[in-house]
């Protein structure tokens, strides 16, 4: 049994929500990437290390170090977005893909959707 998107979930055309989104959520459950469209798996805010500067007046200030010490884990997490997008726009209708062009997170596209 082939485990193609494209064998598993139909184009989402605009009136075959139920199956499609069904379909499209149990895919995604099987990549592991459900948890990403519905907003469970966040993005990790940044932390950084910071270093401690005098200016010539004397007055100290922290200012973050680049890149943020969990830089790994927000490109994972913006990776793993990023496909489960690719994912849910693979299978939308040409005029739907147009429409939800400009979402940014695969849970920005879903939400629009539903």
């Amino acid at each position: 049994m082939s485990t193609s998107i494209s064998n598993l979930v139909p184009i989402f055309s605009g009136v075959n929500w139920n199956d499609w989104s069904a379909k499209m959520e149990d895919f995604l459950g099987s990549q592991e990437l459900w948890f990403y469209v519905k907003g469970i798996n966040q993005k990790p805010a940044a932390v950084f290390d910071y270093e401690t500067v005098e200016d010539a007046k004397g007055t100290s200030r922290n200012i973050p170090i680049h890149p943020a010490k969990n830089a790994p884990e927000r490109l994972l997490w913006d990776e793993k977005d990023f496909k489960a997008k690719s994912f849910i726009r693979i299978r939308l209708s040409t005029d739907i893909q147009t429409l939800f062009k400009d979402a940014s997170t695969s849970k920005e596209l879903w939400d629009g959707l539903e």
